[in-house]
């Protein structure tokens, strides 16, 4: 719980909102070397460094997420006449041109993707800290870390119920929604690392 408060403090939305949250909005509220800039109800762009603008367009070349995160920057900033890093240019042009296509989809879906993945890896923090079972036999008692994370859900107005957490585990149907927020969650865990001084670089 105080890890989604801390989250919540960073992206400045509250926890009961998160179901309008993109993974790409968020990773940009996230990333090292990228401010979010919103002087007027009428304006926002980003200030964004030259190491995270070639990062972002690094990693745009596979991830949807990264991809939009850098739309997202580039639209903002042209439409605002701010100052946009040579990478994120280069970026801009080969959109334009047909050059530098979005990644092909990679799973997991679009609506409520983000506050999906943070129920999936709650459930997976849960487990791994105090021993639950991620699910439970349909007859067992409602004590597993997706029947914990379906009544925190529902208490913050997002009402997933255990069966549908738990098909996000288990099912083959839902494979490809794993992968994705196992990435993203790898992401998190290296970003940590790298802020730590640990790793020295993110993939």
């Amino acid at each position: 719980m105080e890890v989604a408060l801390d989250l919540e403090a960073k992206i400045g939305l509250p926890i009961e909102q998160w179901a309008e949250l993109s993974m790409a909005r968020v990773g940009l509220h996230l990333v090292e070397g990228v401010e979010v800039v919103n002087p007027t109800s009428q304006k926002l762009f980003y200030r964004i460094t030259d190491s995270a603008a070639h990062l972002l367009v690094t990693q745009a070349a596979d991830s949807i997420d990264a991809f939009d995160a850098a739309r997202m920057v580039a639209t903002a900033n042209i439409w605002n006449s701010e100052a946009i890093p040579a990478s994120l240019r280069a970026f801009s042009v080969g959109v334009m041109n047909g050059t530098f296509l979005r990644p092909s989809h990679q799973g997991g879906g679009v609506t409520n993707l983000f506050l999906r993945w943070q129920i999936y890896s709650g459930c997976h923090s849960v487990h791994d800290l105090f021993g639950l079972s991620l699910v439970r036999q349909d007859h067992d008692t409602p004590e597993s870390a997706s029947d914990l994370l379906a009544n925190l859900a529902t208490e913050f107005g997002h009402p997933y119920s255990f069966n549908t957490i738990r098909d996000w585990h288990k099912k083959k149907s839902y494979a490809k929604f794993r992968n994705r927020c196992d990435a993203a969650s790898a992401y998190m865990r290296d970003k940590y690392l790298f802020d730590l001084g640990v790793i020295k670089s993110l993939r």
